[in-house]
């Protein structure tokens, strides 16, 4: 008994250290809708080109949470983004947005929501509580597909995949 009070005692430590002292962050902290461009150039290595560049796509909104974000080609080159966005995971104000990176032109174009919860129970011809969760593929004919997710009633345990 007292080895396993030990070990819950010891497991909590580890967990609390590794969570306020930034040891599984791969990342750097941001504050929520501070532009943020960071470049990794292959200089070092005889490269001339960016190896690795990260800014953020969506627009900050006050008070907005974004989550679940995915990312897939589409032609000439370009990406398409999408994840959901609104007050709190949930929230009858959450959509799915999406933008496109044109790399000629190394920009994001302007966040438009693809999927709305009205939007959803139109296409799906029933009441539609919440929206969440894409996920953006192309598959062998160069077809982009949006795969999400529907809640009629409950909660995510109760939810429908949906596609487009």
């Amino acid at each position: 008994m007292l080895l396993r009070v030990l070990l819950i005692f010891v497991t909590v430590i580890v967990y609390t250290v590794a969570w306020y002292g930034d040891l599984w962050s791969a990342h750097p902290r941001y504050e929520y809708g501070t532009p943020v461009t960071v470049k990794a150039t292959g200089t070092e290595a005889g490269y001339s080109t960016v190896l690795y560049e990260e800014d953020f796509v969506n627009s900050a909104k006050a008070g907005a949470v974004s989550h679940v974000s995915t990312i897939a080609p589409i032609s000439n080159g370009r990406i398409m983004a999408a994840w959901y966005s609104g007050s709190r995971e949930g929230a009858k104000d959450v959509s799915i947005f999406s933008s496109v990176y044109d790399p000629s032109t190394r920009v994001w174009t302007e966040e438009r929501a693809i999927v709305t919860r009205a939007s959803a129970s139109k296409e799906l011809g029933r009441y539609i509580k919440k929206v969440g969760n894409p996920v953006l593929f192309t598959d062998s004919n160069r077809r982009l597909w949006l795969v999400y997710v529907t809640v009629s009633v409950g909660g995510w345990s109760g939810s429908s995949l949906n596609y487009k």
